[in-house]
Parts: structure tokens; sequence; C-alpha cells
């Protein structure tokens, strides 16, 4: 009894630890994106594995999966500590620009 309720605790532990998070819902050409509304088909630019650097062009509309979604938002911290990032053009579909999105940069 007591072997099979260690052998399900440590398959629980497993699968708690195995779980895959990540800062974003998904990336294309190089921008990080969260799904804000599945619904309404809406997202925002967040930070990911990589840090931004150079001059970004945020598209208005992105696809993905089939789907196309319109950019609604800069994510808090999206751009913080880009130290190499030189621009970013925003396009006038972005109605928020989350808290700290630029903190850091030069």
């Amino acid at each position: 009894m007591k072997q099979q309720v260690f052998k399900l605790l440590t398959v629980i532990a497993c699968v708690l630890f195995c779980v895959n998070v990540s800062a974003y819902d998904f990336e294309v050409d190089g921008i990080y994106y969260n799904i804000t509304s599945i619904e309404d088909k809406t997202v925002e630019v967040t930070f990911g594995d990589e840090k931004y650097s150079g001059d970004i062009v945020i598209p208005s509309s992105v696809q993905y999966q089939n789907y196309t979604f319109k950019l609604m938002a800069i994510g808090m911290y999206a751009f913080l500590s880009c130290a190499s990032l030189k621009s970013v053009d925003i396009p006038d579909c972005v109605m928020t620009i989350g808290e700290s999105s630029f903190a850091d940069c030069i």
C-alpha cells in the first residue's frame, strides 16, 4: 500500500514539475504575443525568450494557426531592459501601453 502511494505521489510530482510554462502564447517573426481574447481574436506584444534588439516593426495584425489576430496593446514589461533596442514602430491600432513596457531602455 505504501509503495502504491509513493508511486502515485512520484507521478504527480513529475507532472507538476514537467509543465512547460512560458511568458508568451506564441512568437511570429521574432515578436512575442499573448492572446488577450480568443473570441475577439486580439493580442498584445509581450516579452519572450530573447530580448528585442535593433529596429522593431510591430504589425497591426498577425497570422497564427489559421487565425488573424488584431494587435490591441503593448503588454507590461514587453521591452523591459532591451539595451540593444534602437526603435519600435507601433501601429495606430495599439490602444494601451502597459506599465514599464520600455523601462531601462536606452
